[in-house]
């Protein structure tokens, strides 16, 4: 650790400029979350108010990976929950979203509205075709 990055922190803990950042990150986090769960409301969403991410189990017939890429496709990133997944058991079809990547609630809006289509659009009948 550099002794600089010491020096400041010490200052921002000692002059209240920390608490006050960690009090906006929360608040903002938790208007994300907020807005996450009203553009979703339809689906089953798993997630703290204040925390970074929400879980997003997908309906069927949808499967991660195809959830993802259409996702990804569409201009918006989402973590599949196979990648998470310990030891064989196999997860429920579900994504992970990340609420605190997008720099404004204006970015996040666009991403869930991508995804809200997606969800209700379902998966295209020619993937679902073997």
């Amino acid at each position: 650790n550099s002794p600089l990055l010491i020096h400041w922190l010490c200052r921002w803990m000692d002059n209240g400029e920390l608490a006050q950042l960690e009090a906006w990150i929360s608040e903002e986090m938790k208007a994300r979350q907020a807005l996450a769960k009203e553009y979703l409301s339809q689906w089953q969403t798993v997630g703290q108010q204040s925390s970074f991410n929400l879980w997003l189990k997908l309906p069927g017939p949808w499967l991660s990976h195809e959830f993802v890429a259409k996702a990804m496709e569409n201009g918006v990133m989402v973590r599949s929950a196979d990648d998470y997944r310990v030891g064989q058991q196999i997860p429920s079809p579900a994504v992970r979203l990340c609420l605190s990547r997008p720099r404004s609630r204006a970015q996040l809006t666009e991403a869930l509205a991508v995804l809200k289509r997606l969800l209700e659009l379902g998966p295209s009948l020619n993937e679902a075709i073997v």
